[in-house]
């Protein structure tokens, strides 16, 4: 599957797996949507990063916030091509 140009989105993305999802698939092209509750987290995951990102904090245990980032992210890209759905719930 080519995911160059793909837009990914990663739950979880402001450490361990899903920074490091982040990182691998940023490498090779592809949009990455980084999803987590703490912007701090996530902004210094992007300064890792090339210019293929976007920040969204989102409380996934909160529906109302996961729905605004999706259709957030669905109405800027047009489509999602790949989620890694990461994010713990503690």
């Amino acid at each position: 599957m080519e995911l160059k140009n793909q837009v990914i989105v990663i739950t979880g993305a402001g450490s361990g797996l899903g920074a490091a999802l982040a990182k691998k698939y940023s490498e090779i092209g592809a949009h990455i949507c980084l999803l987590g509750r703490t912007e701090n987290k996530l902004k210094d995951i992007g300064r890792e990063l090339p210019n293929n990102y976007s920040i969204h904090t989102v409380d996934i245990s909160k529906l109302s916030d996961v729905k605004r980032v999706f259709d957030s992210i669905t109405q800027t890209y047009g489509q999602i091509d790949l989620l890694f759905n990461n994010a713990g719930v503690g």
